[in-house]
C-alpha cells in the first residue's frame, strides 16, 4: 500500500492556458494593429500514401497521473455513433490548400494609474504592447499540424526594467515517417503567467511576478493493426518544461520592498525533464462490444524539486462495454509502482482500479465519469460537455490528483487537442482545456489537489452570455530541502456579455470575483481577493482592419500591510488581419 493516504486522482489540471492568456491580452491590453499579411498554401505531397492512422492517444495520456477516465484508444468507444455525421460539403472553388496560414500584427498603447499594483505610491505609466501572430494548419498524406503563435512585446517608457516578451503559443503536429508503421507526435506550449496567479492578475498585475513556461514533447512511436484483433503500440517520448522569469532586465527588482508581499509570490525557475516508454494494446472488433486496452506505461524524472530515482510504472488494464451505441460501461484494474524522492519519501506499490461509464447522447455530447483508486489515492471523476439546446452548452469537470506544477502542464498538453483558433480542448470529451491556467497560482513541491469547474454559454442571434466558475484547494505533500512550498485555497467566477451593436460594432463586457488563502503550515493563512470589471468597443473599420478600445478596473485585497491596491486602464488599438 501507499506510504501516502488522501483522495486525489487524475485529469487535466488547468483551465485555460494560452487561450485564456489571448483574451487577457485583448482586454487589458487592448491588441490591436498594423498587419502582416498571412500566406496561402502549397500542395500536398507528391506520393500517394494511405491516410495514416487517427492520432494515438498522446505522449502522457494513457495510465497518466492526469487521466481521470480511464484511457480508451478511441474516444468514441462505442461501435457506432448515435447519430452518424454528416458528410462535408464540398469547399467552393475547389480542393482546399493542404497548408493555411494566417498572420497579423496587433498594436496598443494602455494606460494605467497604478503600473506596480501596489498600495502606495500609485505610479502611472503610458505602455505599447506589440502583438504579431500567426496561425498554421496543415493537413497532407504524411502531416497533421495546427499550430498558433502570438508573442507579446511590452515596453513600458517610465518602468524600462518591466520591458519583456511574453512568448505565447501551442503546437501539436502528427508526422508519418512510414505508412501505417512509423509515426512521430509533436507538441509544444508557451505561456507567460503570474506566479500568484490570479491573486495579482492576469488582467492587470505587476509584472515583476511573472514568469515564461514553456514545454515540448518528441514522441516517436510504431503502431501496427493486427486484422480484427487490434492494434498494438510502442513508444518513447520526451518532454521538458520549463519555468524562468519573464522580464528582460531583472524585473523582481520591481516587487517592492516595503510591502509585505509572501516570499513564494517571487517568481522561481525549475525544469523538469520526463522520459517516457509505453507498450499498449487496443483490441479490435473481434470482442463485438467489448474493448480491451492494455497498457505498461513508464516514465522517469529528473529536475525541478524531485529528487534521484523519482519515477512511475502503471501496468493498467482497461475494459469498456457498450450497452447502446450512445453508453458504455467502463471499468478496469491493474498495478502501480511510484516514487517521489522528495522529503518525506512519496512511495506507492499498491493496486488500482477504477468503475464507471461512458455516455454520448449526441454528436455534441459527452459525459465521462469513474470512481477509482490510483496514485495511492480513492477519487471520484467527472469530465462532460453536454449541449442542452441549440443555443445553449454546459461543461463541467471535477477531479482530484496528485503532482508537481510542471507535471501538470506536460499532462495537460498530452491530453489536449489544439484547434485552429488557438483553443485547446480536451480530447477525451472536447470541452475547453488549459494547459496552465492563469488564473491559479503556480506552487513549487508535491500537491494533492482537489478542482472543479464549470461553464455554461448561450448565444443568440446578437448576444452570447456566459458564465464559468473554478475551485481548487492545493495541498502540499513533499518538497526538496531548500524548496518554500504551501498550500493554497482559490475560487473564480467570471461572468461575460458579448452584444453585437451592429455589423461593424461589437461590445463585451466581463466581470471576475475570486477570493483565495495561502498557508504554510503552523502559519496563519493569508487571504486575498482579486475583483476586477472590464468593457469594451471593438469596431470594424474593414474585413481586415478594426478598432478596440477597453476600460479595465482592478481591485487585489490582501490581511497583509502594503498589499492592498487598485488599478484603472484605458486601451485603445488597432488589429491588421490577413488570411
Amino acid at each position: 500500500m501507499s506510504a501516502f493516504c488522501g483522495s486525489a486522482a487524475a485529469c487535466p489540471r488547468r483551465h485555460a492556458g494560452g487561450y485564456f492568456r489571448r483574451i487577457a491580452a485583448g482586454l487589458v491590453l487592448g491588441a490591436g494593429g498594423l498587419g502582416l499579411g498571412g500566406t496561402a498554401a502549397r500542395a500536398q505531397d507528391a506520393a500517394l500514401l494511405p491516410a495514416p492512422p487517427a492520432a494515438p492517444a498522446s505522449p502522457i495520456a494513457v495510465a497518466q497521473v492526469n487521466l481521470g477516465a480511464p484511457p480508451l484508444a478511441n474516444p468514441d468507444v462505442l461501435p457506432t455513433p448515435l447519430t452518424p455525421a454528416a458528410p462535408a460539403p464540398p469547399p467552393a472553388g475547389g480542393t482546399p490548400p493542404a497548408w493555411a496560414i494566417t498572420s497579423s500584427l496587433n498594436v496598443s498603447e494602455t494606460y494605467i494609474d497604478n503600473v506596480l499594483m501596489i498600495s502606495a505610491p500609485r505610479d502611472s505609466d503610458i505602455y505599447t504592447s506589440i502583438n504579431p501572430s500567426i496561425s498554421i494548419v496543415g493537413d497532407t498524406q504524411r502531416v497533421q499540424a495546427t499550430a498558433v503563435y502570438d508573442p507579446n512585446f511590452l515596453i513600458y517608457p517610465g518602468y524600462s526594467g518591466l520591458n519583456q516578451i511574453d512568448e505565447n503559443g501551442t503546437a501539436q503536429a502528427t508526422i508519418t515517417l512510414v505508412p501505417e508503421t512509423l509515426f512521430l507526435n509533436l507538441q509544444g506550449f508557451a505561456s507567460t503567467q503570474d506566479t500568484p496567479g490570479g491573486s495579482i492578475g492576469p488582467f492587470g498585475y505587476n509584472p515583476a511576478f511573472t514568469e515564461q513556461i514553456t514545454s515540448f514533447s518528441v514522441a516517436p512511436y510504431i503502431q501496427h493493426q493486427f486484422g480484427d484483433y487490434g492494434t498494438g503500440k510502442l513508444m518513447y517520448s520526451f518532454n521538458n518544461t520549463n519555468f524562468g522569469l519573464a522580464g528582460l532586465n531583472g524585473v523582481d527588482s520591481y516587487i517592492p520592498p516595503s510591502s509585505q508581499y509572501p516570499a513564494y509570490f517571487n517568481p522561481f525557475n525549475g525544469n523538469l525533464m520526463t522520459s517516457e516508454e509505453q507498450a499498449q494494446f487496443t483490441t479490435g472488433n473481434f470482442l463485438g462490444r467489448l474493448q480491451l486496452q492494455s497498457t505498461a506505461d513508464l516514465q522517469q524524472y529528473n529536475g525541478f524539486g524531485m529528487g534521484p530515482d523519482s519515477y512511475q510504472n502503471i501496468y493498467d488494464n482497461e475494459f469498456s462495454y457498450a450497452l447502446t451505441h450512445s453508453f458504455a460501461l467502463l471499468f478496469g484494474g491493474g498495478w502501480e509502482d511510484i516514487n517521489y524522492n522528495m522529503q518525506p519519501d512519496i512511495a506507492i506499490h499498491d493496486a488500482i482500479w477504477d468503475v464507471g461509464f461512458k455516455w454520448k447522447p449526441n454528436a455534441d455530447s459527452t459525459v465521462i465519469a469513474t470512481y477509482g483508486h490510483k496514485y495511492g489515492l480513492t477519487y471520484p471523476y467527472l469530465d462532460g460537455e453536454y449541449q442542452l439546446s441549440k443555443r445553449t452548452k454546459i461543461n463541467a469537470n471535477y477531479t482530484e490528483y496528485l503532482d508537481t506544477a510542471p507535471q501538470a502542464i506536460q499532462n495537460n498538453l498530452a491530453n489536449s487537442t489544439l484547434l485552429p483558433t488557438g483553443q485547446t480542448t480536451s480530447t477525451a470529451t472536447g470541452a475547453p482545456i488549459a494547459i496552465a491556467n492563469p488564473f491559479f497560482a503556480l506552487e513549487e513541491g508535491l500537491l494533492q489537489t482537489k478542482l472543479f469547474n464549470a461553464g455554461i454559454t448561450t448565444t443568440y442571434d446578437r448576444d452570447t452570455f456566459s458564465l464559468t466558475g473554478s475551485h481548487e484547494t492545493d495541498y502540499a505533500i513533499a518538497v526538496v530541502p531548500g524548496i518554500l512550498s504551501y498550500s493554497d485555497r482559490m475560487s473564480y467566477g467570471t461572468l461575460s456579455w458579448t452584444h453585437t451593436i451592429s455589423d461593424d460594432l461589437s461590445a463585451t463586457n466581463s466581470f471576475t470575483y475570486g477570493p483565495m488563502s495561502f498557508y504554510i503550515a503552523g502559519s496563519p493563512a493569508e487571504n486575498f481577493t482579486t475583483v476586477q470589471a472590464s468593457s469594451s468597443l471593438t469596431y470594424t473599420i474593414s474585413p481586415t482592419l478594426s478598432a478596440i478600445a477597453t476600460y479595465t478596473y482592478m481591485e487585489f485585497l490582501g490581511n497583509l500591510p502594503g498589499v492592498s491596491a487598485t488599478a484603472n486602464m484605458v486601451t485603445v488599438g488597432l488589429t491588421k488581419t490577413f488570411q
